[in-house]
């Protein structure tokens, strides 16, 4: 994930994603989704991931 300054908005590298949810979850605007993943998968994950 990286800070685009001109815009102010954070960019995920698709090249780079794991699918693993932690972008969805760290977002305080929520204006992140992960494509292929209902939330209650991705909630599952870091669920788990925390436990």
């Amino acid at each position: 994930v990286s800070f685009d300054e001109e815009k102010g908005v954070c960019r995920v590298n698709e090249a780079l994603c794991k699918g693993c949810g932690a972008c969805v979850g760290g977002c305080p605007s929520h204006a992140i989704s992960l494509n292929h993943y209902t939330n209650e998968q991705i909630v599952a994950q870091m669920e788990g991931a925390l436990v």
